[in-house]
């Protein structure tokens, strides 16, 4: 009978124990915001698809289950990026000050020190901001690279010493040193990008040199050095997608495109160049799957609806059926399919074009075409994803200008050779309101007055009334309730 109850004891204690799912524990100290977002891993693999937003609970948290099967790492946004590894049947508490961007997050964790390393590896500069900087400073290649290799030797240090000490996993140690090493890459590659801009590849031009031509070879073999771009275990790092970027556009697809002896075609919408060349570099599997999901997924996030693009999808779906990532890529190839269907309609009644709009010249000529009104002008461009991604709010503050009588000029500050692709845009998008694109002396006149007299950042928004720009950095849609305070204000 004791033997029988001490069993019964066990069993129900055993079954609490495994019933209780390990748990992701994100708390946020402090700070305004309330709103926190996360990329989740794929089997392990890094994937720009699966990002969430929530909302922080009463307490300041979010709980997360820890589902994971196999290892990776997430990716967590407050007012910063916060890396988390994330092992199967783990619990994790991630604790973020919210009033202090500078301050590291506390990690509670199995191999918390290891962890809170990583949460101290924080790369402020984008790797192009990085080796360009470098560059600028010394355009010497080797003395760049040496301290591009100190650099990161540096941050390897830590974790190889962790790891030699029993303090961290081996998955979780093959994580870091690729992080570390293909941000690092990326970085050395943004130090003679310009140099190697500058190369003639072309025997018949007057500027060809072929020792020049051997040295830009000689820098691509020490960036792999750096960083195996063949490394399956990049996969589940975040700092390789601009890796992968560099070494698809420019060598792939630029220098080793040169040297093959075919004739470089400039710009992302010739469909056999990127793609391809990735395909026949990436040999492997899972690697080169990953890679080629990759290379569709930077296409539909251009969100420039190439017509190409659903021919490319049936070609990688052929080839595998099964994929994971079927499904994420299958929206977005839908919606190329809608922007044709929408580009072969006629424009709404709503949808005006300024009269003779490419005879204006300066923007106080701009908005003196609307005395008597009062307008809110969206600065865009058809090659700008954020102005796109904006239109989806257009839903919501629309019906608030409607009753205000509040009038949309949407002015886009493209070249003249995407005139089509504009005007596509305007039905794909159904932009209701008054539409034309700015001409070069416009342009200039809108960088002096918006910008900086040399560019401007977009999207950009302002409001005029009776003729007379009055806010010239207005709200974005996305903020409606900040952007009806302040359109009532001048109302």
């Amino acid at each position: 009978m004791k033997q029988i109850f001490i069993f019964v004891i066990t069993f129900f204690f055993c079954s609490s124990v495994f019933a209780q799912q390990p748990t992701i524990v994100i708390k946020v100290i402090g700070g305004e915001n309330k709103k926190i977002s996360y990329l989740l891993p794929v089997d392990g693999q890094f994937f720009m698809d699966h990002y969430t937003e929530d909302t922080l609970d009463a307490n300041g948290e979010i709980v997360l289950p820890n589902k994971e099967t196999v290892p990776g790492a997430y990716n967590i946004f407050y007012r910063k990026r916060h890396r988390l590894f994330i092992e199967p049947g783990q619990q994790y508490k991630l604790i973020i000050d919210g009033r202090n961007k500078e301050k590291p997050a506390i990690v509670e964790a199995k191999y918390a020190e290891a962890q809170q390393a990583l949460e101290n590896l924080s790369w402020e500069q984008h790797p192009q901001t990085a080796g360009m900087r470098l560059y600028k400073a010394d355009s010497v290649f080797a003395n760049n690279k040496q301290k591009v290799k100190h650099t990161m030797d540096s941050c390897l240090q830590l974790f190889e010493q962790l790891y030699a000490q029993h303090k961290m996993s081996k998955p979780f140690y093959a994580y870091v040193r690729s992080c570390i090493k293909n941000y690092y890459a990326a970085v050395l590659i943004n130090t003679f990008l310009i140099p190697a801009s500058k190369v003639v590849y072309h025997k018949d031009s007057a500027g060809y040199n072929a020792a020049a031509i051997r040295q830009v070879s000689d820098y691509w073999k020490e960036v792999m050095k750096l960083a195996d771009p063949l490394d399956p275990v990049s996969m589940s790092t975040d700092t390789y997608q601009d890796y992968l970027y560099y070494l698809n556009e420019f060598y792939l697809s630029y220098h080793e495109y040169q040297l093959r002896g075919k004739q470089f075609v400039k710009g992302i919408d010739h469909p056999d160049r990127h793609y391809y060349n990735l395909a026949q570099y990436f040999t492997k599997e899972p690697l080169r799957e990953y890679v080629l999901t990759w290379s569709l997924r930077m296409l539909l996030l251009e969100t420039r609806f190439q017509e190409f693009i659903p021919d490319l999808y049936a070609k990688f779906i052929k080839e595998y059926p099964n994929s994971k990532f079927k499904a994420d890529l299958s929206a977005g190839v839908e919606e190329v399919k809608q922007y044709y269907a929408a580009a072969k309609k006629n424009f709404t009644a709503n949808q005006q074009f300024v009269d003779n709009y490419d005879s204006i010249s300066t923007v106080e000529e701009l908005v003196s075409r609307f005395k008597g009104k009062t307008v809110y002008i969206d600065l865009w461009a058809t090659w700008c994803g954020p102005c796109k991604a904006q239109f989806a709010f257009k839903k919501d503050i629309d019906p608030f200008f409607k009753g205000k009588g509040v009038d949309v000029l949407y002015v886009s500050v493209d070249r003249a050779n995407a005139e089509q692709k504009w005007k596509e845009m305007i039905k794909f998008y159904d932009l209701e309101g008054f539409h034309l694109r700015a001409s070069e002396a416009l342009v200039k006149d809108i960088y002096k007055v918006f910008g900086n007299g040399q560019s401007i950042s977009i999207p950009r928004y302002a409001i005029c009334k009776d003729g007379k720009i009055v806010v010239d950095k207005a709200k974005r849609p996305q903020d409606k309730n900040e952007l009806i305070k302040q359109m009532e204000s001048v109302l």
